[in-house]
């Protein structure tokens, strides 16, 4: 199984959201997620959803931000901590 999923909150054939769903009932459920999303409101609702494994971005970022977002997890294990 994948160390961690960065995918885009729309998707040609679900949403990532449905997505998470479907994952949050099965083994993948402790897989840290990243979802992506240029939707402002979409980003104020799966701002308030986060978790310890499960991270809002809103687009555009830059590369960097990813990059410390993805650091903080794999050295904290977590988001617990993470402000952004």
């Amino acid at each position: 199984s994948p160390d961690l999923i960065v995918m885009d909150v729309v998707m040609p054939d679900t949403t990532g959201t449905e997505l998470l769903a479907r994952l949050q009932n099965k083994k993948q459920a402790r897989i840290p997620i990243i979802l992506i999303s240029g939707s402002t409101m979409m980003g104020k609702v799966l701002k308030e959803k986060q978790s310890h494994n499960r991270y809002f971005l809103a687009k555009p970022f830059a590369l960097p931000e990813l990059l410390k977002i993805v650091t903080h997890l794999f050295k904290n294990s977590s988001f617990e901590n993470y402000s952004g």
